[in-house]
């Protein structure tokens, strides 16, 4: 047995987890598995930090435990829960809900007092499926949902909890996170994660968020995110930030104000985010270079313009090509994002994909095979036509269970690593990189070991 600790050496009555079935980005839109993406970022469980701030207001002392991060197993976990725990609430994903389920099934054998909260984003059904009704005493959606159920659930009661803005959330509790294990892979820097919006526009068929947040944007103010990054840099020492907003860039006047603020507060870290192609130009990436701006993520999809508009994407190719060159010309380095295996796509189309991936020459690339995800238009799609060629349990971006309507799964997945391979075994695009890393042996040498690694688990 194991004591779980809160702040200040205090006993913990209640347990936030990420459990120990993977390495996964939990957040409601993006639930890929780490290993799946070309720069392997494990980031840290902002959404717990908040729901810890939320407890702490509350009165409630809490743990946070990131169970893969950590390298903590299964075993592990039913140490920690063997002691005077009264709450365990899990984080879990689409792909990863049957196994964490599964954890804490055998969690509430092992502690007959546990309670179990499964944190997990809405879908249409706005429950977990029949089979997990057993396993789970809650569920919720949002993090200031918690402190009202556990409440409900230590008394016995109804009461409904007040409904909280994500503008108006308390800074997350980092002080209850282990921030050494976060880390970039290749400059082994600290790293750590900043949300900064939440919600989208936009109707991309294969995202969750037009369902998730209703074409609604939750902007946190400038001043928040300046504290934040304030209480980051100088209280924690961590150099490097991840803003995450569905789309960073979206108000331009926000972005420039947030800059102008960075600027003013004279702080050394640099920081990236991701972005729309049609929400960029050339003086807001100049502000946002001065202002430690490293690299920004675009999702560009295809190369195919047809594929763009079926997908709902809202752009087209020359904006994709002129917000590549503004970033090039701006020194900030670019991250493209592919999607392929969507109902329309062909080898016509992976063709086009690939040849628009290596005019752009971004700096860094992912092609993701599609995920249904519950929520998206694309899932329902995908059942109606029957798409699926298998479940979506330990699936990810590099093995979705799916196919579209002219080439098979084996197919997709095949394509996938074809593409990742002669993209990055250019030798023009290798010369490059080392060139950029060359002045640090260090980075250097992380970088070779990091790209061999990459390369054999394509092969």
């Amino acid at each position: 047995m194991r004591e779980i600790v809160a702040t200040g050496g205090k006993p913990a009555d209640t347990l936030l987890i990420y459990p120990p079935t993977g390495l996964y980005r939990r957040d409601h839109r993006c639930q890929n598995r780490v290993n799946d993406q070309t720069v392997r970022v494990v980031t840290p469980p902002i959404d717990l930090a908040y729901m810890a701030s939320f407890l702490r207001e509350a009165g409630i002392e809490s743990a946070v435990e990131d169970y893969p991060a950590q390298g903590r197993g299964i075993e592990e976990l039913f140490k920690d829960i063997a002691g005077p725990l009264k709450f365990l609430v899990m984080k879990s994903t689409s792909s990863s809900l049957k196994d964490d389920a599964a954890i804490c099934r055998r969690a509430k054998e092992l502690n007959r007092e546990l309670k179990v909260i499964l944190f997990a984003a809405p879908t249409p059904a706005e429950s977990p499926a029949a089979e997990m009704a057993s396993v789970f005493d809650g569920v919720i959606h949002e993090e200031w949902q918690l402190p009202a159920l556990i409440e409900n659930l230590s008394s016995g009661s109804e009461n409904a909890p007040k409904q909280i803005d994500f503008r108006d959330y308390p800074l997350p509790a980092r002080d209850l996170l282990k921030n050494e294990l976060y880390r970039l892979p290749v400059s082994d820097e600290a790293m750590t994660v900043i949300q900064s919006a939440r919600g989208c526009v936009h109707q991309c068929i294969f995202c969750p968020a037009p369902f998730l947040y209703k074409g609604a944007v939750q902007q946190r103010p400038v001043e928040s995110v300046a504290e934040e990054l304030h209480q980051c840099v100088e209280d924690f020492h961590i150099p490097f930030i991840l803003f995450d907003a569905d789309t960073f860039t979206l108000n331009r006047d926000w972005v420039m104000n947030l800059c102008d603020a960075i600027t003013a507060q004279g702080l050394y870290f640099s920081w990236g985010a991701n972005s729309r192609v049609d929400t960029v130009d050339s003086e807001m990436l100049a502000r946002m270079k001065k202002a430690g701006c490293r690299v920004l993520g675009f999702g560009v999809e295809s190369g195919d313009e047809s594929m763009l508009e079926k997908m709902k994407k809202d752009t087209d190719i020359p904006r994709i090509k002129r917000a590549f060159n503004n970033c090039a010309e701006a020194g900030i380095l670019s991250h493209a994002f592919f999607t392929i295996g969507l109902p329309w796509e062909n080898r016509e189309t992976l063709q086009k994909t690939l040849a628009l991936a290596r005019e752009l020459n971004p700096d860094l690339f992912d092609v993701n095979i599609v995920l249904p995800l519950p929520g998206s238009r694309y899932e329902a799609m995908a059942k109606s036509e029957g798409l699926f060629e298998g479940g979506l349990n330990g699936a990810g971006y590099s093995d979705s269970p799916v196919r579209s309507r002219h080439l098979s799964h084996d197919e997709l997945v095949a394509a996938r690593k074809r593409m990742l391979l002669k993209l990055y075994f250019r030798p023009a695009y290798i010369l490059r990189t080392f060139k950029k890393h060359a002045r640090s042996p260090g980075r250097f040498l992380r970088l070779i070991v990091y790209g061999f690694r990459r390369v054999a688990g394509l092969v």
